[in-house]
């Protein structure tokens, strides 16, 4: 038996699997796998052996899409198991929406190659399987999830179960807290709070799109309670690390407020290198010397914008700081237009480039290819955009970023396939991915890390627009 390297081994089981040519199928459970076919019409079709699925005409499973790399993973067993690798595809391989480099895979697995692109449903058990990714199926199969429904809707009773073990899990964290009290040591305590806030945050995010409710219905109650839960655990960690002064006692305001942006984008503000905050506040000072984030601003509190970002963001369990992206994008303009790509013609307030825009659910309008506004384009939409967006971000932070607001910034600008290559160097543990690695990795490209520091420290100024200088008010003050 032929073993794989570490870094190919699965997060989720370290055991190794067999050479790819072993034909050992005593006791192995044939794969069934359903996917869209000419025209949109699912295809099913059973496996015994290895097979691969990509773009190319010769793949066993032929998917013809511009988001599919042309080998893009491949299904194999190790006589006991199957198991997902990816081809180091452009776009990454998403199992049951997690990106990874190799997985084992259950009984019931979806896999994804780009947001909102065609799905591969493999089961090893003899039930049909049903449910295809959003591709047009004959009359009497169940409806494909929209651009805004998740591929693999959880049950009623699975979601409330995970918002119960949400609940529980804030609990345990209270315990903790306990112990770590009595044990008088608040730095380990701050680093247990943290991350076990961030799991859960993570997991609450993941259990949103999941339920995907429609913008105009309540989310249930669970979630809200938890989230509850998580803000008042947020709010500890907080008046934990400032008044014990972890963070160090000759901190200035301004350095508060830094370490304070890097808590709400989800960063572990106590491990932050006295390199970044330099750098933030020479962001700071480049944006005190130009008008454009007080114009942007302005446009920010006209008509109540901010309102409307604001909540977009906080029902997918985003930060409401997020709306400094696309001042960063577009100047927070509704009719911007970008120059021409490779990808297409980036347009509106966030930016989208048509493919991604279509996957989010906006129409593109005929017009898509030609630098010019067109009505008919949902990307100059303000409300439809903004709810695609949160949607965008949403499915970045629970992925690769994990949980990370600087990560997901990354992934917006630079892809996310590029951003967890890179990552994956240093680790095969997404748990362990982080901005601060990500700049380690010396690959992060000059526009991609300008870009995100400048959203940061916009966000800082944010905050207290006149400790900086600013004369406008904090945009998001009271929301």
């Amino acid at each position: 038996m032929a073993s794989l390297p570490d870094s190919m081994r699965s997060r989720e089981d370290n055991k190794p699997a067999v050479a790819l040519g072993t034909q050992r199928h005593g006791g192995l459970t044939p794969i069934r796998a359903l996917y869209p076919g000419p025209g949109g019409n699912p295809v099913t079709r059973t496996f015994r052996d290895r097979f691969v699925v990509g773009r190319a005409s010769d793949c066993d499973i032929c998917l013809p899409s511009d988001g599919v790399s042309r080998r893009h993973c491949e299904i194999f067993h190790d006589g006991n198991d199957w198991w997902v690798r990816d081809l180091d595809s452009s776009n990454g391989t998403f199992v049951d929406g997690r990106q990874t480099s190799q997985a084992r895979l259950g009984k019931d697995t979806c896999l994804e190659f780009f947001a909102g692109g065609p799905v591969v449903r493999l089961q090893l058990d003899s039930s049909r399987i049903t449910g295809l990714a959003p591709h047009t199926l004959p009359p009497d199969t169940p409806s494909p999830p929209s651009a805004d429904t998740p591929v693999h809707a959880a049950p009623r009773h699975l979601v409330l179960g995970l918002a119960v073990m949400a609940l529980l899990l804030i609990g345990a964290i209270g315990v903790i807290v306990m112990q770590h009290q009595k044990q008088n040591n608040d730095e380990d305590l701050a680093r247990q709070m943290f991350e076990e806030t961030k799991a859960l945050e993570l997991e609450l995010a993941r259990l949103r799109r999941e339920l995907a409710p429609p913008p105009d219905h309540p989310l249930p109650e669970a979630i809200t309670r938890a989230d509850e839960r998580l803000q008042q655990m947020k709010t500890r960690y907080t008046n934990l690390a400032e008044e014990r002064e972890l963070i160090g006692s000759h901190r200035s305001k301004q350095d508060l407020l830094i370490f304070r942006i890097a808590r709400v984008f989800g960063e572990y503000d106590l491990a932050i290198p006295d390199s970044f905050v330099a750098e933030v506040k020479r962001y700071i000072r480049e944006w005190q010397q130009s008008e454009r984030l007080a114009k942007a601003v302005a446009r920010i509190s006209e008509d109540g914008h901010a309102r409307t970002v604001a909540g977009a963001l906080r029902r997918h369990g985003l930060p409401p700081q997020f709306i400094y992206l696309a001042v960063q994008e577009s100047n927070f303009r509704t009719d911007a237009i970008g120059p021409r790509t490779r990808h297409g013609i980036a347009k509106g307030m966030w930016q989208f480039i048509p493919s991604t825009a279509e996957r989010y659910g906006l129409k593109t309008g005929p017009d898509k290819n030609q630098r010019r506004f067109d009505p008919r384009d949902e990307r100059f939409d303000f409300e439809k955009s903004t709810q695609a967006a949160a949607d965008y971000l949403s499915f970045l932070f629970t992925t690769e970023a994990q949980a990370s607001g600087l990560l997901v910034m990354s992934a917006y600008n630079w892809g996310e396939g590029n951003v967890a290559r890179t990552l994956g160097r240093f680790s095969n543990d997404p748990d362990q991915y982080n901005f601060w690695r990500l700049i380690q990795s010396q690959r992060i490209p000059d526009e991609t890390y300008g870009y995100v520091l400048r959203i940061y420290a916009a966000a800082v100024i944010g905050e207290d627009p006149a400790l900086f200088g600013f004369a406008f008010k904090n945009p998001l003050a009271g929301l």
